[in-house]
C-alpha cells in the first residue's frame, strides 16, 4: 500500500469509485500487540487514551499482562487518559498510578495535555467503539503538543472474517460501532486533520488456513522471509503525524 499513491485520495483531491487499492505485498513479522507497542514506545514520551482495562483488571496486574503497567516499564513517561473516573481511582488508590486524568477528550479540555511534549498519543482498540472516531481524533488534533498518533483496532481484512462469513456467521465484540480496513482507518485519520505515516500489523491470527501455514513454510525454507501476509493478523496499526511530514 503505497501511502504517496493514495494520498490524493485520503485528502479527498481526487475520487474515484471503486478504486482498486493495492494493499501491502511485504510480509509481517509474527509479533504480539503489546511487544509491538513496547518496541515502539520505549523510552518516549506517551499519552495511553483508555489506559484503564475494560475487564479483569485486577488480574491483568497481578499477571503483568496490563498494557499500561508494561508502558509504565519502559517509556520516558506514560500518561493515563480515560473516562472512567472510577477506574482512575482505583488506580491511583490501589496502585499509586497517579499520572493519568479522567476526561472525556470531545468535551473537556486538558492543560496538563496541552503543558506536556508527547511523542505518542496511543489509542489502542478505542477507535472502534467510539460514536464518532474522526470527532475524537480531531479531540487530539487540536493538542499541539501531541507530535503523533498510533492506533490500533481490528484488522477487518483477517482471513479469518472471511471464513466465518462462508458460515454466514460474525464474530464481533458487540460494543463496538466500526469496522476499518488499511484504507478507511488512514481516510478516517486524513480527515481528522492527521497525515498517515506508517502501516503496520501484528497479533498472528490461531489455526490460520493449512495453504496460508504451506506458504509460509515454503518462503522460509527458500529464503524469501519468516513473515507473514496482512491478511494473517488481527490487528491493523496506524502511525499519524500531527502535521505534514515529507513523503
Amino acid at each position: 500500500m503505497h501511502l504517496k499513491k493514495i494520498r490524493p485520495y485520503l485528502t479527498g483531491e481526487l475520487f474515484h469509485s471503486p478504486l482498486n487499492v493495492d494493499l501491502p505485498q511485504k510480509k509481517f513479522p509474527k509479533m504480539e500487540r503489546d511487544s509491538f507497542l513496547r518496541k515502539t514506545l520505549s523510552g518516549k514520551k506517551v499519552l495511553h487514551v483508555g489506559y484503564v482495562a475494560q475487564k479483569n483488571l485486577p488480574e491483568r496486574i497481578a499477571k503483568g499482562s496490563w498494557l499500561h503497567g508494561q508502558l509504565l516499564e519502559v517509556t520516558e513517561r506514560c500518561m493515563g487518559v480515560d473516562i472512567n473516573c472510577e477506574g482512575v481511582e482505583w488506580l491511583r488508590n490501589e496502585h499509586d498510578i497517579g499520572d493519568a486524568v479522567c476526561i472525556d477528550v470531545e468535551k473537556d479540555h486538558c492543560q496538563e495535555i496541552a503543558d506536556g511534549q508527547w511523542d505518542y498519543a496511543l489509542l489502542g482498540e478505542v477507535l472502534e467503539h467510539v460514536h464518532n472516531p474522526v470527532s475524537f481524533l480531531k479531540s487530539f488534533k487540536r493538542y499541539d503538543s501531541i507530535k503523533r498518533v498510533l492506533v490500533t483496532v481490528p484488522n477487518l481484512l483477517n482471513i479469518k472474517n472471511y471464513q466465518l462469513m462462508f458460515d454466514y456467521k460474525e464474530s464481533i465484540n458487540s460494543d463496538h460501532r466500526f469496522s476499518f480496513t488499511p484504507f478507511n482507518l488512514c481516510k478516517t485519520l486524513t480527515t481528522a486533520g492527521f497525515h498517515v505515516e506508517d502501516i503496520n500489523f501484528c497479533v498472528l491470527t490461531k489455526n490460520l488456513p493449512a495453504p496460508v501455514k504451506w506458504k509460509h513454510s515454503l518462503d522460509k525454507r527458500i529464503g524469501k522471509g519468516d513473515g507473514y501476509p496482512f491478511y494473517a493478523f488481527e490487528k491493523l496499526v496506524v502511525t499519524a503525524a500531527n502535521g505534514i511530514t515529507s513523503e
